[in-house]
Formats: structure tokens, sequence, C-alpha cells
């Protein structure tokens, strides 16, 4: 017996296709898995807030009445997870179950990024990258540091996802310090030129808000400075030249004596 069946609007995924409706009409292929990338570091933050949804389930009805009722464009489980999850960002374990009062967060009044290199001119190799800041008052906040890999000079649009942690520090009202400690162990040895983004913003400790991100983009363009070969070794022999070894040199305990 042949069973037919015929749609015309059906959205949703059996066994393992996957059906929808478009302008041209009903769309079916085939189902693909959601694919999570578990790197470490991934890992390491999933396990850190997946604990959150059964915090959240444990509080009273008016426990939850009062975090709704503090959120304004987000609902109040969002923020109570965003709140906590801010918390753990900056290394505070306990969770808040009482929706705080937002903070006044000082402004920022300056932000920049330079490359600093070796030398003033060419050729030169890149040494770190120069972050400084200015606020219009000294915080009592932990400053968050997110920065992205490499990218093209003319790319503006980011995802959140693009922007990786890369430091947590306690700011000044101005201050300044090198970024290539912290850089390279999240996205590697940068290419000799190049342009990254990064955006700073301010955690309270003490309720979990977090400030506005203020954003800011880096280039850079140093040069590697070509292998030199030695000029080589002539042997004489009563002043007249039996050998000429090209590239070599004679080393006696260590140090070059002939070949440069």
């Amino acid at each position: 017996m042949q069973v037919a069946v015929t749609a015309s609007h059906c959205a949703g995924s059996l066994g393992g296709a996957t059906t929808g409706t478009t302008r041209a009409g009903l769309s079916i292929r085939a189902r693909r898995p959601h694919q999570q990338p578990n790197t470490p570091t991934q890992s390491l933050a999933r396990a850190r807030f997946s604990d959150l949804p059964g915090l959240w389930r444990t509080l009273l009805p008016s426990e939850r009445a009062a975090w709704s009722r503090s959120a304004t464009s987000i609902s109040g489980y969002a923020l109570f997870c965003q709140l906590n999850r801010n918390l753990r960002t900056i290394g505070i374990e306990p969770s808040i179950y009482t929706p705080p009062r937002a903070p006044t967060f000082p402004a920022m009044l300056a932000i920049a990024l330079a490359p600093v290199y070796d030398q003033a001119a060419p050729p030169r190799a890149l040494l770190a990258w120069l972050l400084s800041y200015q606020f219009s008052a000294a915080p009592s906040m932990v400053a968050v540091l997110r920065t992205t890999s490499p990218h093209s000079h003319t790319r503006t649009v980011f995802a959140p996802s693009d922007f990786k942690i890369t430091a947590t520090f306690q700011p000044q009202q101005a201050g300044a310090f090198p970024l290539n400690n912290a850089w390279t162990p999240i996205h590697g040895a940068p290419p000799v030129a190049g342009t990254f983004s990064a955006v700073v913003s301010l955690i309270d400790p003490a309720t979990g808000y977090q400030s506005p991100r203020s954003r800011i983009a880096v280039s850079w363009s140093a040069e590697t400075v070509a292998f030199q070969l030695p000029g080589g070794v002539t042997i004489e022999v009563d002043a007249d030249t039996v050998a000429t070894l090209a590239g070599e040199t004679v080393s006696i305990e260590g140090e070059i004596v002939a070949g440069q």
C-alpha cells in the first residue's frame, strides 16, 4: 500500500528531514544537527555558567517577580543570568538572588591602542600593543578587555562571539599597559602586519552590572630582518688562496672568529 501526503504549509523536523515554507513553496532538506564547538575555553565557560538555570528555578515566585520588575528590555530570567555571568567573568563566584540597583559608571573619556616596535624606523619588529585609557573618575569596578583575532582593516561588523576575553584589570583614572602577554595566548602569534579590534567595559563587583563597551581598533606593520649569511671563509697557504667556503664561519670555543 502506498500513502501520499500533500502539504502546503509545514515547518519543523521529523526524523532526518527539516521542512519549512519559503517564497518558492514547501522546502524539505536533510536535517543537520547543531555542531557545538568544544574547545577547552568554551568547555570551561559552559561549565562555569551551566548552573544558572538551576539557580533560577530555586527562587521563590516573589523573587522571580522582583527580577521581572527590575528588568527593562530583557526578561527577569535573562537579567538574573546576565548579572551572575558578569560576576563570574571577573572571578566572583557567589551568586546574587536579589535584583540590585544599577550603579553609575564613570565616563570613558579616552581610549587608544598603539603598536610598540623595537625601533622607530624600519626594519623593525612588533613588540606589543599599548592600551591607554582615561575615565572621568577612578572606577571602583573591574575593567574587562575583549579582543578579536587579526582581520581586514576594512571590517567593521562583528558578532559578540568574535570578541574573546583577553584580560581583566583594576583600572586607575588614567593608565596604560602593553597587551602582548595577554593577546598572544588567546589568538596566537600575530602576523607581520594586520588589524584587530577590542572593546573595554567595566563590571561592578557589587551588582554585576556592566557598562557600555568602548570599541577601538589598531593596525600595525612590522618588517622582518632577512637572515644575513656570513660572507664566507677564505683559506690561504703561503699567501695563495687555496679554497673559499661560502656562507661558513669558524668558531673557537663558541665564538665566531672568521666568516663575519
